[in-house]
């Protein structure tokens, strides 16, 4: 007999598991190769643009002007390269273009469509403002009166994350732009700004610093790490590598163990077959090949339909991770490495539990695979609870759950899948908010927050003053705010991990910069100057619960020491009412609404993220739990067809058979709320680095009930589908087991 012949006969037989099993596979190969592709195109695509535009190392301003002769001796003392950048601000329709003239030899702008400028009238624009205002090379736009042409859209490495200040949460791309123009047309413009851009060739920060506070007194320094606009992009393929090694490792690998284990119960239900086999002389190897091509089939067709859609599908899937970045042109391509792994984990895999199960069964008694009693525990099943007062109904669902643990586990982790995957985007939309409602009022009750670009010493006639400054620690790239309040300050009330009061005069960290930094209550934090490259140590007395702002806050008088300032000193203005401040005085405006805005908007942006999610999640969760619950109804067509032959009626059948793993939904669901949890809370610490915001994981009574009403529907209709084949299941089944 050619064991060939039975492949075309078992695979009718058991067409919805193959189906499924390979739906399953190809989601997951799917979401694992566009994922690790996204991360290389973005990765490559970046560090391009960044590496020909020789991107700044830090930028810094200074009171003191440095001229051509100062530039170049810095440049050939600390072996460095530096150029002033030249900008101004243009407001048009409420619109902000931020207008910069070429640069020759740091931050150099890149042509994405159209061609260079070659005349006065000519400008370049970044790309997302233009796809924002249906804008196209060739248009033209009038900046301060005078219109120009667009000649090109283009980028500059150093506004690849383009926020407008380096403060904001949210990135408007519709209000806030970049242009270049020649220049002679720079030229022509008012109110120029500037700042000084650096690159190091040495591992000589610490000197450059030294020598540019002594000799043009520096008032800002910032290094490209910790720079928003350049260090965001930096970062985001690790950030991403992250999340992706976190989360689709639990998927994936869930994925695959489940379609695994059902593979072993099916090998295991068909000891009968395999003894017959065994008697009639087959070898242990034909028997494995045989087995082992059963369960490459859903391995190879799962992997094959998965990459196909990576290539089908993946630009979009991929543009989804560079919302908030500018567009360049990206080289879509697939990831190999993830791509063999996807092609060939699954089969792999799959191969080596059919080869495990048959391996085990072939060691076993052929009398015994004859009959179907090969690990001879179907005695002891029939004996469990057989004392037990309670219910036919009760007794048979407990020994369906409890006496088959390998089935109920891989039921178990069908539902937790569709739960887990659903309530990841719940909790990232329910933390954002969470942060919103309260970090904003933690960071202080003021409602505006002028921040100076001088340092003043008369008390102002409005509002609150404060002394505020920048500090970084020793191989971390991240700064800090170290920020000096009055004595009973009017806009903070600053609450202690502890609960104890605040001592005026102490150092307090926010629970941010705690997390950030891994200092407790008592500790004694070292930081340095930026400017200065001064090094300080202070004594934490407690954690401050604000998980949005970066700081240490002290008394004014210990931070005006610090900055080796007089007495009275302050560059921030707090007020719960617009206040009328010298716009000149003013090198950034905040308000609480503001911020929330920023944050409400952000949180839109991943509101088609989570809906993704939660779509992904009800599809695995309908052809997981299907599997699962199929895999249920085959091994209990004997219970059935005799359940039918003592007269049940097929409503009575599903109640016993079908709905026996309804105990299973609400612990499914509960754990994969739980271990969403705690892989967002592992996931949000890494984020802190990039974002400088501690985001807790928080998920809400609505989120719940809707995470819950998903898995539900999709479990309900995964039974729905099963019913008529429970129905299907002929009388004679149990007959022919029993002559068996």
């Amino acid at each position: 007999m050619n064991l060939n012949m039975r492949f075309k006969r078992n695979i009718r037989h058991n067409l919805s598991f193959y189906i499924s099993a390979s739906l399953l596979t190809a989601i997951s190969v799917y979401l694992l190769i566009s994922m690790y592709s996204g991360v290389v195109m973005i990765e490559k695509g970046f560090k391009e643009i960044m590496e020909t535009g020789n991107v700044e190392d830090a930028q810094f301003t200074t009171i003191l002007p440095i001229d051509s002769d100062g530039t170049r001796r810095i440049e050939e003392t600390y072996n460095t390269e530096l150029e002033e950048i030249h900008y101004v601000d243009i407001s048009k329709d409420d619109n902000t273009l931020r207008v910069f003239a070429p640069t020759e030899k740091i931050n150099l702008y890149q042509i994405l469509e159209g061609e260079d400028i070659s005349k006065e009238n000519e400008i370049l624009l970044n790309r997302d403002f233009a796809l924002a205002h249906d804008l196209e090379v060739g248009d033209t736009l009038t900046l301060d009166g005078k219109e120009y042409t667009i000649k090109g859209l283009a980028v500059r490495p150093d506004y690849l994350y383009a926020q407008k200040e380096l403060t904001d949460y949210y990135l408007d791309k519709k209000s806030f732009g970049q242009v270049t123009m020649s220049q002679d047309a720079f030229d022509k413009l008012d109110h120029t700004q500037s700042y000084y851009s650096i690159v190091f060739h040495d591992n000589n920060s610490v000197d450059v610093r030294q020598y540019l506070f002594d000799n043009y007194s520096s008032i800002s320094f910032m290094s490209a790490d910790a720079n928003n606009r350049i260090g965001m992009v930096k970062d985001i393929g690790t950030q991403l590598r992250l999340m992706i090694g976190m989360i689709m490792p639990v998927m994936f690998g869930m994925v695959v163990v489940i379609i695994a284990v059902v593979i072993g119960r099916m090998v295991k239900k068909e000891q009968k077959q395999i003894g017959t086999l065994v008697a009639l002389g087959y070898r242990k190897s034909e028997m494995i090949r045989h087995y082992g091509v059963y369960a490459v089939i859903p391995g190879f067709a799962g992997s094959v339909m998965g990459a196909a859609l990576s290539f089908l599908l993946i630009q979009p899937f991929c543009r989804v991770f560079v919302t908030d970045y500018e567009m360049i042109n990206y080289d879509m391509r697939i990831h190999w490495p993830s791509l063999l792994i996807a092609l060939f984990a699954p089969s792999i895999l799959y191969l080596i539990t059919s080869m495990l199960a048959v391996g085990h069964l072939l060691r076993k008694n052929t009398v015994l695979l004859l009959a179907g009693n090969a690990f001879g525990d179907q005695k002891k099943k029939s004996r469990f609870l057989a004392k037990r007062r309670m219910s036919f109904r009760r007794k048979f669902q407990f020994r369906a759950i409890l006496a088959n643990k390998s089935r109920t586990f891989v039921v178990i982790m069908g539902m937790f899948i569709g739960g887990f995957v659903c309530a990841l985007g719940f909790i990232m939309i329910d933390s954002c908010n969470y942060l919103i409602d309260t970090g904003l009022d933690a960071a202080g009750s003021y409602q505006y927050q002028y921040t100076l670009n001088t340092v003043l010493t008369e008390e102002p006639e409005e509002g609150e003053p404060m002394l505020s400054a920048l500090f970084e620690v020793e191989g971390r790239k991240e700064l800090f705010a170290l920020s000096g309040i009055v004595e009973d300050p009017l806009f903070f009330d600053l609450s202690t991990f502890s609960g104890e009061a605040i001592k005026y005069g102490s150092y307090y960290m926010t629970s941010n910069a705690a997390a950030l930094y891994g200092i407790d209550a008592g500790d004694e934090f070292t930081f340095i100057h930026t400017l200065t490259t001064k090094e300080f140590t202070v004594t934490i007395e407690d954690i401050i619960d604000d998980n949005m702002q970066c700081a240490l806050y002290t008394s004014s008088g210990n931070a005006q020491k610090l900055l080796g300032l007089p007495p009275g000193s302050y560059n921030v203005i707090m007020s719960d009412t617009a206040l009328d401040i010298d716009k000149d005085l003013i090198a950034l405006e905040s308000s609480k609404e503001m911020l929330r805005d920023q944050f409400e908007l952000t949180i839109d942006l991943i509101i088609g993220f989570v809906y993704m999610l939660i779509g992904f999640g009800s599809i695995l969760c309908i052809i997981s739990v299907y599997l699962t619950v199929n895999m249920l109804v085959e091994e209990n067509k004997h219970n059935i067809s005799m359940l039918k032959v003592l007269g049940y009626h097929t409503r009575e059948i599903n109640s016993l058979v079908l709905n026996t793993n309804h105990i299973l939904l609400p612990f499914s669901f509960v754990f994969s709320i739980l271990a969403c949890l705690k892989l967002c809370s592992e996931l949000f610490k890494s984020f802190i680095d990039a974002l400088n915001i501690y985001i807790k994981p928080v998920i809400t009574i609505p989120s719940i009930l809707i995470c819950l009403f998903v898995l539900v529907a999709s479990y309900f209709l995964s039974l729905q589908l099963l019913k008529r084949k429970a129905y299907r299941v002929d009388m004679v089944e149990s007959l022919k087991d029993n002559r068996e």
